[in-house]
């Protein structure tokens, strides 16, 4: 809905659309966990891996993992455990002694706008709601967090 008229979608056309991808992106001295708490959802620990490889195969295996991280032997109480991400948000923090790596297609921060074509029905989008609650209009250049979190 916007300004309370129910929009008639007949299509969405891709405009800037991440292609699906089978090849994990593996990044050397990034923790894509940094900070993370075991009791929050966003976040499981899979338990100790020998190594990062074995880490991502333990990833790759489950279908709600698309970001691992392994903390590698000098990682004092945290060495060789092996971290997943199940929230697909990829945003890893610069750390040394971690292996981090997703899987495109099982992740949300790429680039994936579609379009439509609303003419004539409304003159101006002053709001947008999806399934009854508010939703973030896309704009360039984004932010993080929606518009709810910027100081404007």
């Amino acid at each position: 809905m916007s300004g309370g008229v129910e929009l008639k979608i007949t299509a969405w056309k891709p405009y800037n659309v991440t292609p699906a991808s089978t090849n994990w992106v593996v990044e050397q001295d990034q923790n894509a966990v940094f900070n993370s708490d075991p009791s929050d959802p966003r976040f499981h620990v899979f338990g100790k891996t020998k190594d990062a490889p074995a880490c991502q195969a333990a990833c790759n295996a489950d279908t709600a993992c698309g970001i691992f991280t392994w903390h590698d032997a000098n990682q004092g109480s945290f060495a060789n455990l092996c971290y997943f991400r199940l929230d697909s948000q990829w945003s890893p923090h610069p750390q040394g002694g971690h292996t981090s790596g997703y899987l495109p297609s099982r992740i949300s921060s790429g680039r994936n706008t579609y379009v439509t074509n609303v003419k004539g029905q409304v003159a101006d989008v002053p709001g947008l709601q999806l399934n009854g609650a508010r939703a973030t209009r896309a704009r360039y250049p984004n932010l993080p967090g929606g518009i709810e979190v910027s100081p404007m």
